[in-house]
């Protein structure tokens, strides 16, 4: 070997120290970074499950506020369509409220002009009755008591409804 130029004393030497600076190595710089590098993943991996679970519940969130939304919404139709079926029901009532006023006092006018009707043809007929019974004292020149009176007015006002 000295041929070649390599020095076998030189050689184990270099060897031993490779071998010894490696182990070294391995022990104390090795084994810490691979130890840093596995806690770093093991971050890494920990932040991104974090990171989908977040996610999850940001996504579970979003849906329990969009299902929220469209029941408020449905409740919010549901509140508008009562309003109106109560605003309709109350004009009903109140339209049937007027309408049976107006008909009382269409009633009461109607019975109003009838008792009146009925006091004035009451009236013209005692009054008529009297001049009748005065046109037929004169005719007659006499005098009609009671009982012809009455029938005097009967058998006039038959003839003038007639």
């Amino acid at each position: 070997m000295g041929e070649l130029g390599i020095n076998l004393p030189g050689l184990i030497t270099q060897l031993v120290s490779f071998i010894i600076l490696g182990l070294v190595l391995t022990k104390f710089l090795y084994k810490p970074i691979v130890k840093l590098l596995d806690e770093r993943a093991e971050k890494i991996k920990k932040g991104l499950d974090d990171a989908e679970s977040a996610t999850r519940s940001a996504e579970e969130a979003a849906q329990r506020t969009e299902e929220e939304i469209m029941k408020a919404r449905q409740e919010g139709k549901k509140l508008i369509a009562e309003a109106q079926l109560t605003s309709s029901s109350l004009r009903e009532a109140e339209k049937k409220k007027i309408t049976v006023e107006i008909e009382s006092m269409m009633s009461k006018a109607r019975k109003e002009i009838e008792n009146e009707k009925d006091g004035a043809i009451m009236e013209l007929k005692n009054h008529f009755g009297d001049l009748v019974v005065d046109a037929a004292g004169k005719v007659i020149e006499q005098e009609v008591d009671e009982k012809n009176h009455s029938e005097l007015i009967k058998k006039t006002l038959e003839k003038e409804i007639k």
